[in-house]
């Protein structure tokens, strides 16, 4: 990949973490105002090959990953302002990016312990 694009997807994604943030402080959840952040996640949804929600996650938990010492299903609800049951219903998202190995996944059993960590 070149430097370029590089930079421009961790641009996109700093930015989208950012309005994550604010989002949250206004209690708005981040995935329910995702076409506000369409023209941010397109470029990183085109590269990764993903779903808006996917995309969503990813960066969320690349932010996480960048900017916290750690990056659990709690953090990431958080980031999203989402509720734990939200949480729940996004775990095929995140298995897939699992298996496509956007992400990966350490940590104990305990699924509160969990941490997803970008490639």
């Amino acid at each position: 990949m070149k430097i370029k694009t590089k930079i421009t997807l961790l641009d996109s994604i700093e930015s989208i973490g950012n309005q994550m943030k604010l989002m949250t402080a206004k209690d708005e959840s981040a995935l329910r105002q995702k076409d506000l952040l369409k023209s941010e996640i397109q470029p990183i949804m085109d590269y990764l090959e993903c779903t808006e929600t996917q995309t969503m996650l990813f960066c969320a938990i690349f932010y996480l990953t960048i900017t916290e010492t750690s990056c659990s299903a709690s953090d990431i609800g958080n980031v999203l302002n989402c509720s734990p049951f939200e949480m729940i219903r996004l775990d095929p998202d995140i298995n897939e990016l699992i298996k496509k190995k956007h992400i990966i996944k350490a940590g104990s059993n305990n699924n509160r312990k969990k941490q997803h960590v970008c490639f």
